[in-house]
């Protein structure tokens, strides 16, 4: 807790001493507020889903005094409630998008192979008839 020790008047010269005693008595009934503290360590992925999967049974007090406990906020067991249930949706289309790259893989080697495949054919057929030449290189008789 920091105390702040000021002489009022020398605080400001337009405050009068009555708001200044009356902001200092609000100020006195005001909760303590702290820095907010670290974590000393970070949640794991099962931990989380452990705290999720038992807040989900509970409801209302009990499960703001359960989180208490655990020392969650609502607003993290929120978030980690909402990712995992979207990481089902999110493994889900994973494995599609998996799948079709792989389909687009097989694809694209079977065209691979196909074009190896035709130019081993053209080596062959110009080892085979060396002589013969589809380009002209004098003008076409037509």
């Amino acid at each position: 807790m920091i105390w702040v020790a000021c002489d009022f008047g020398a605080w400001n010269g337009n405050q009068r001493q009555q708001n200044l005693s009356r902001w200092l008595q609000e100020a006195r009934r005001l909760p303590f507020v702290s820095a907010p503290k670290q974590d000393p360590q970070p949640w794991t992925v099962e931990q989380k889903a452990r705290v999720v999967a038992d807040g989900s049974k509970l409801s209302g007090e009990r499960l703001t005094v359960y989180l208490e406990e655990q020392g969650v906020k609502f607003a993290d067991f929120e978030r980690w409630r909402i990712a995992l249930e979207d990481g089902d949706r999110g493994s889900r289309s994973a494995a599609n998008r998996i799948r079709q790259l792989e389909r687009e893989l097989a694809r694209k080697e079977k065209a691979l192979a196909e074009a190896a495949a035709l130019l081993v054919l053209k080596k062959r057929v110009r080892s085979l008839f060396p002589d013969e030449d589809d380009d002209t290189e004098g003008p076409s008789e037509s």
